[in-house]
């Protein structure tokens, strides 16, 4: 993925800038997050559903339907558990036994965070 090389001090400005403008920074202090709650107020509607299935045939057309997992419409259950997996991943840096990212993850933790571990 496309990664900017920054000098300790210019990656600290930098860092520094996003978080006054809202943004989480992640354990690892690698990567910075915007958080919104507007899927959260959405309803899932038939409307989604049809989004979801043209996307993936779309996805289909150009030879990637692994990574239609990664559209946004989803059902709930599915939208929660893909976000479960990053928070889990991304944000806290776990799985990795306890070791320099994080805890370690309980075995349903473990079975989501792989599931969508692809994207």
């Amino acid at each position: 993925r496309g990664r900017v090389r920054l000098d300790p001090v210019e990656k600290a400005r930098t860092i520094r800038q996003l978080q006054r403008a809202g943004g989480i920074v992640s354990r690892d202090r690698q990567k910075v997050y915007f958080v919104g709650i507007i899927d959260a107020l959405s309803s899932y509607s038939l409307r989604w559903v049809l989004q979801g299935h043209f996307l993936k045939f779309v996805y289909s057309l150009a030879c990637r339907r692994a990574a239609a997992d990664g559209i946004t419409a989803l059902p709930p259950a599915l939208y929660a558990e893909r976000f479960l997996a990053f928070v889990v991943s991304e944000v806290l840096c776990a799985g990795d036994g306890g070791g320099d990212g994080g805890p370690a993850l309980l075995p349903r933790q473990d079975r989501v965070v792989s599931r969508w571990r692809h994207l």
